[in-house]
């Protein structure tokens, strides 16, 4: 991210009980996509950074978040 300081990763984020305890369990997962050439040659995906014209539609779920699901750009 050479053109700013801040970026932001797509994640999911939930908010449910254990079936046993019946105790809050909060849980994350970052979402991944294909890797870009640089970090293709290290693992086979990568986390999906957010533009910030995509960040309110991320937010807003549904067909606006899946609309800016993509493959990382090639960094020179």
């Amino acid at each position: 991210m050479k053109a700013s300081s801040v970026f932001l990763a797509a994640g999911l984020y939930e908010v449910s009980n254990d079936n046993k305890t019946g105790e809050q369990v909060k849980t994350f997962t970052l979402v991944t996509t294909e890797p870009n050439d640089f970090l293709g040659t290290t693992h086979d995906r990568a986390p999906l950074v957010l533009e910030p014209e995509d960040w309110a539609k991320w937010l807003a779920g549904g067909d606006e978040a899946s609309s800016v699901i993509h493959q990382h750009p090639d960094s020179n």
